[in-house]
């Protein structure tokens, strides 16, 4: 063993109590290190969803506004699709242009 070693050693062996302190010291300065990088993702990480919270409470306000909004076009859709023309159903096709001859007043 070097001489440099074995004095180093002989330090330890004689304070035990700094030698311990200084231990502490350096896991508990990791462990501080460790935790400040987590607590400042962490806190990146809530302000993030903050914003995102802060963006979503326009669309919760407008969302009775929507709902009905998207009744009137479900209706819409129901209609439209009632009212198709069906190429194979040709009674059903001229029933449909005989019902629109009154509305538009047009001879079919």
């Amino acid at each position: 063993m070097s001489v440099a070693l074995q004095q180093f050693l002989d330090l330890i062996r004689r304070y035990p109590l700094v030698t311990g302190c200084v231990v502490a010291l350096l896991i508990l300065g990791g462990a501080n290190y460790y935790f400040y990088h987590q607590r400042s993702e962490l806190a990146r990480q809530q302000d993030e969803a903050r914003r995102y919270g802060e963006a979503q409470l326009p669309v919760l306000a407008s969302q009775p506004r929507l709902a009905a909004q998207n009744a009137t076009i479900v209706e819409a859709v129901e209609l439209i699709e009632r009212n198709l023309v069906v190429e194979s159903d040709l009674a059903e096709n001229l029933g449909y242009f005989y019902q629109l001859e009154p509305a538009s007043r047009v001879r079919v």
